[in-house]
């Protein structure tokens, strides 16, 4: 029930299913899970959210009554763009809706090795997330009294 929305210019574009297992539950759902998410970015995160462009992740409850920001990340090409290319997300003029991992597919066998589990996420390993860090980190030593 964890999902990574793409948010660029201010509008929620796309909801890609995190964990790369088919769930046959999830298809059931699959709209109220949209919908709830869509709903829940325009009334929390919208207008708060200083950033036009960014990705944020969600656990939904599987009740379907609570949504949770899991994490926030920079809207880059070196972020995990789940079940979507980067190319289309950055194309699109409207919301392409959730995407949930199809039924019968081996993961192991159609995506790379960036989206193993046994891996750390690309989001540790990418050169603006450790530099951003790096630079975070120097900022804070500088500033201790």
């Amino acid at each position: 029930m964890e999902f990574r929305c793409f948010v660029k210019d201010r509008q929620l574009v796309a909801i890609s299913q995190i964990d790369l297992q088919h769930y046959e539950f999830l298809e059931d759902m699959s709209q109220q899970i949209a919908d709830k998410t869509s709903q829940f970015f325009h009334d929390k995160i919208k207008s708060v959210f200083p950033s036009s462009s960014y990705c944020f992740d969600v656990y939904v409850a599987r009740n379907l009554e609570n949504v949770y920001v899991m994490d926030f990340e920079p809207w880059t090409h070196s972020v995990d763009s789940g079940l979507f290319e980067w190319k289309e997300l950055v194309e699109t003029q409207g919301f392409l809706g959730l995407r949930l991992f199809p039924k019968n597919v081996n993961a192991l066998a159609h995506f790379s090795g960036k989206f193993s589990q046994s891996r750390f996420p690309v989001e540790l390993t990418a050169d603006a997330y450790q530099k951003s860090m790096a630079d975070l980190i120097e900022k804070m030593m500088v500033s201790e009294p």
